[in-house]
C-alpha cells in the first residue's frame, strides 16, 4: 500500500492488540490465526522468545520505577552517510527532577536510541559501588525514586523482591544488606525524612516476612496439636503428651508476640539456677551481654530442652562475639524438634545440635550511629517487633491449656459420693467442650502452605466458585452481590489461605447484618496487584478494631465463642505472601480491601 516499514508495523501490532483484549486475553492467539497468514505467523512467532531490545526494555524497567522516558536525537553529516547520536531522558514527577544520558554515534536513528538505552540500562544495573561520574546523577535519581516508592503506602515488595530491586532481595543477608544500604546513603547524599525511614521500615520488614521459610514449622506444629486437640474423645485422652505440647507452644507464640525489655545473661542464669533448681548450671565466667527477649528465649528453649531430657545439664559460654553457649547433659537430647520450631523466632540466634547435647550461637549486624535513612531502616528492619497474631494465639492457647488442666483434674479427683462422680465428670467435659471450641477457632483461621500445591490461583474462576459457595450457606435475610469482572490474573497465594481470608471476611460480614442487608464482592487489577473487596451496608465495624489491627493491639471480639484472632490471621496471612489488608472508609457499612501481589505469569500476560 506503500506504508513505510514502520507504519505497517505499528498498525499490525494496533490490529492484533486489538484481537488479542477482544478475545479478552487468550493464552495464545495461534488457535485462532488465518491459514493464509501462517506465514506471518512463523515470521513474528518462531516458536520461541525473542530477546528485547534495549529500547524496549529500558521502557519496561522505566514503568515499573514509575519513570518517563523520552529520546532526543540528532543527526550530522550528509543524508547518504548521516551519523545519529541519541540521549535518553528519565524524568521523575513524583521527585520532579531529569536526567539525561548520551549514546554513542552511529548509523540509523533506532540505532541510536538502543545506544542511549543500553548506557541507561547499564547504570541501572550497576551495584551501589564504583559507577562513571557523569552517571551518578542517574544513579541518585533512580534510588531516591525507588525509595519514595517503596515509603508510600501500597509498594510492590513481591515483585521488586522478586526483581531484586533497591536490595529487598538481600533482606536474608544481614551483613550483606547494611554493606549495600551504606553505599546507597552515599549516592542519596543525605535525603532523608522520618517519614522515609518509616516507610522503607516497613517495606523491608514486609520483604523479610514474605522471605521466610520457616514459620511455617511453627503453624504446621499449631495445626497438629490443634487436630490432636479435636481427636479426643473423653477427658481421659488428655493425657500429657498433649498437655506439654500446648504448654511448648503457648511459649513460642508469647515470646514471638511479646514486647519484652532485654535481659542481661547473668541476670539470666541466676534464674536458670531457680528455675531449674540445681539440673542446670552456667559453668564458667559470664559476659556482661545483653539479650533481646526472643535470644533470651531461644537460650531458655535450649536449657529447657537438656533439662527434660533427664539428668542434670551445665551451660558454658565458648565464644563471646559472637556469643556461643554450649549446652551439654548427661543424656543425650533430641533437638530436632524444638531445632524446627525456635529457629524461626529471631534471625539473630541460631540453635545447632553438638556432640552431647545443643548450642546457641548470638549474632547481629552492627550499624554506624552516623549512617543514612536506608542503613537505618535496614537495621530496623533487621530487629523483631511483637507480632500480635501470635500474642493473641498465645492467650488463646492458654485458655485452652487452663482447659486441658482443668478437665483432666476434674476427671481423676476422687469423689466422695457417686453424685460428687457425677457431677465432676460433667465438669470434666465442660472444660473439653470449651477447649475443643477454642481450638476449633484457632484452626479456622490457620493456613499451613503446601509447598507441593501452586501458591498462585486465578481469581476469577476462584472467586466466581468461592461466591457461589457462599450463596448456598448464606441466611435467607442476607443477599450477595457477586463481581461482574471478566479480567485474567493470577495471584500470589494459595487457595486454602486466600479462602480462609474470605471465610473471615464475610463471616464478620453476616454477624454485622444478620436481620438483613447484603454482601457486596468485588475485585479489580492494577500493574502491580489485584485488590479484592468485601463490603456490607450493617452498622460498620468500630472505630477501636480498625485502630487495635493498625497497632496491633488485642482486638475485642463480638462473637459467641470467638476467640477475636480472626482479623489478626487474615492480617499475618496477607504479609506472609507480600499482601495488605486495609479498612476503606464507607459512607455505610465496612468496605475492606484485600490486596495482593500478582504472580509473573500474569504480569508478562499483562506486558
Amino acid at each position: 500500500m506503500g506504508t513505510s516499514p514502520e507504519i505497517t508495523a505499528n498498525t499490525f501490532q494496533a490490529v492484533m492488540a486489538a484481537v488479542y483484549l477482544g478475545k479478552r486475553r487468550p493464552a495464545t492467539l495461534a488457535s485462532d490465526w488465518p491459514p493464509a497468514w501462517r506465514p506471518v505467523w512463523q515470521m513474528i512467532a518462531p516458536g520461541r522468545a525473542r530477546d528485547l531490545d534495549d529500547t524496549t526494555r529500558l521502557q519496561r524497567a522505566a514503568n515499573k520505577l514509575r519513570l518517563d522516558i523520552a529520546y532526543e536525537v540528532e543527526s550530522s553529516g550528509p543524508n547518504h552517510q548521516a551519523v545519529f547520536v541519541a540521549t535518553a531522558i528519565l524524568t521523575s514527577s513524583l521527585l520532579r527532577d531529569t536526567v539525561r544520558v548520551t549514546g554513542e554515534a552511529t548509523s540509523g536513528k533506532t540505532a541510536a536510541r538502543h545506544k542511549a538505552s543500553r548506557r541507561m540500562l547499564d547504570i541501572l544495573a550497576s551495584s551501589g559501588g564504583e559507577i562513571p561520574d557523569d552517571s551518578h546523577a542517574v544513579k541518585r535519581l533512580v534510588l531516591a525514586q525507588q525509595a519514595s516508592i517503596l515509603a508510600s503506602d501500597n509498594p510492590p515488595i513481591a515483585a521488586w523482591t522478586a526483581s531484586r530491586q533497591f536490595g529487598l532481595h538481600l533482606i536474608q543477608s544481614p551483613d550483606e544488606l547494611l554493606a549495600w544500604a551504606g553505599q546507597v546513603d552515599q549516592h542519596l547524599q543525605g535525603q532523608s525524612s522520618p517519614q522515609l525511614v518509616a516507610g522503607l521500615t516497613n517495606a523491608f520488614r514486609r520483604a523479610r516476612r514474605l522471605a521466610d521459610t520457616r514459620e511455617p514449622a511453627i503453624d504446621a506444629e499449631l495445626l497438629e496439636t490443634l487436630n490432636a486437640i479435636a481427636a479426643v474423645g473423653e477427658p481421659a485422652g488428655l493425657d500429657r503428651t498433649i498437655t506439654d505440647r500446648i504448654v511448648r507452644l503457648c511459649q513460642l507464640f508469647r515470646c514471638m508476640g511479646a514486647d519484652e525489655p532485654d535481659t542481661d545473661l547473668a541476670q539470666l542464669a541466676r534464674e536458670w539456677d531457680t528455675l531449674h533448681r540445681g539440673r542446670l548450671t552456667l559453668n564458667g565466667p559470664t559476659p556482661a551481654t545483653m539479650l533481646t527477649a526472643r535470644e533470651r528465649a531461644v537460650l531458655d528453649a535450649a536449657a529447657n530442652t537438656m533439662v527434660r531430657s533427664g539428668g542434670l545439664a551445665t551451660a558454658r559460654v565458648v565464644d563471646e562475639h559472637p556469643l556461643r553457649v554450649h549446652f551439654t547433659g548427661t543424656t543425650e537430647p533430641d533437638v530436632a524438634h524444638a531445632y524446627a520450631l525456635w529457629s524461626a523466632v529471631t534471625w539473630s540466634a541460631v540453635m545447632r545440635p553438638v556432640p552431647g547435647g545443643v548450642e546457641v550461637e548470638i549474632a547481629r549486624p552492627t550499624i554506624q550511629l552516623n549512617d543514612g535513612p536506608v542503613s537505618r531502616a535496614a537495621f530496623a528492619a533487621l530487629h523483631h517487633r511483637p507480632d500480635p497474631f501470635r500474642r493473641r494465639v498465645a492467650d488463646v492457647l492458654h485458655d485452652i491449656k487452663n482447659h486441658a488442666s482443668a478437665s483432666r483434674q476434674a476427671a481423676s479427683a476422687v469423689a466422695a459420693t457417686p453424685a460428687d462422680h457425677h457431677e465432676q465428670q460433667a465438669d470434666a467435659y465442660r472444660h473439653l467442650e470449651r477447649m475443643q471450641r477454642l481450638a476449633l477457632s484457632l484452626t479456622a483461621v490457620t493456613s499451613v502452605p503446601d509447598v507441593a500445591a501452586r501458591s498462585e490461583v486465578d481469581l476469577g474462576p476462584f472467586i466466581r466458585q468461592y461466591a457461589r459457595d457462599l450463596l448456598t450457606r448464606l441466611p435467607n435475610r442476607v443477599g450477595l452481590d457477586t463481581p461482574a469482572t471478566d479480567a485474567a490474573a493470577r495471584a500470589a497465594i494459595d487457595e486454602r489461605s486466600l479462602g480462609l481470608i474470605l471465610d473471615n471476611l464475610t463471616a464478620n460480614a453476616v454477624e454485622a447484618i444478620a436481620r438483613g442487608g447484603r454482601i457486596r464482592m468485588d475485585w479489580a487489577v492494577d500493574e502491580e496487584s489485584a485488590i479484592i473487596e468485601v463490603a456490607d451496608d450493617g452498622p460498620g465495624i468500630g472505630a477501636d478494631v480498625v485502630a487495635a489491627l493498625d497497632s496491633g493491639a488485642r482486638i475485642r471480639t463480638t462473637k459467641q465463642g470467638g476467640s477475636g484472632v480472626g482479623l489478626l490471621s487474615v492480617q499475618s496471612l496477607l504479609q506472609r505472601v507480600g499482601g495488605q489488608l486495609a479498612c476503606i472508609p464507607s459512607p455505610a457499612g465496612t468496605k475492606w480491601h484485600v490486596r495482593l501481589p500478582l504472580t509473573a505469569a500474569t504480569e508478562e500476560t499483562d506486558e
